[in-house]
């Protein structure tokens, strides 16, 4: 008699972001793009640790970012840069949370917040999954 593992053999899932394997053929790449709306008005210092945590059923990876320096101060960066990372996600739909930590200041007051920004959205496996994220206004008054 065949147990249950047996009859599991040729499926392999690894996790934590590594590509699993399916009867010996890799899953298709899934690409996830984030990109980042500027805000007028809104700068993002560049000595505080801005960080874009991406949680999926592939596990959870965390980018420090980077952005374009901001041209009257190299301190801070005008915008930031885009990110790609690669999601091995069997096929089908899943649902992700994207988590960024902004260190985001406002250059017309002079005031400066580290801010969050969550957003929960559905990618489709084996495709290029894009989604823009608005960094958050600082809660600060006039």
């Amino acid at each position: 008699m065949k147990s249950g593992f047996s009859a599991l053999t040729g499926l392999a899932f690894l996790v934590g972001g590594v590509r699993a394997v399916e009867s010996g053929t890799a899953l298709p790449v899934t690409i996830l793009k984030v990109e980042f709306k500027a805000v007028p008005g809104l700068i993002y210092n560049r000595l505080g640790d801005s960080v874009l945590n991406v949680s999926s059923p592939a596990g959870t990876q965390s980018v420090k970012l980077s952005g374009t320096p901001y041209p009257a101060d190299r301190q801070y960066w005008a915008q930031l840069v885009p990110v790609r990372l690669k999601l091995s996600l069997p096929t089908g739909s899943y649902s992700v949370m994207l988590r960024a930590k902004l260190f985001v200041c406002d250059k017309r007051r002079g005031l400066c917040s580290v801010q969050t920004r969550e957003q929960r959205f559905q990618v489709s496996a084996g495709r290029v999954n894009r989604v823009t994220l608005t960094a958050p206004t600082l809660p600060l008054n006039p």
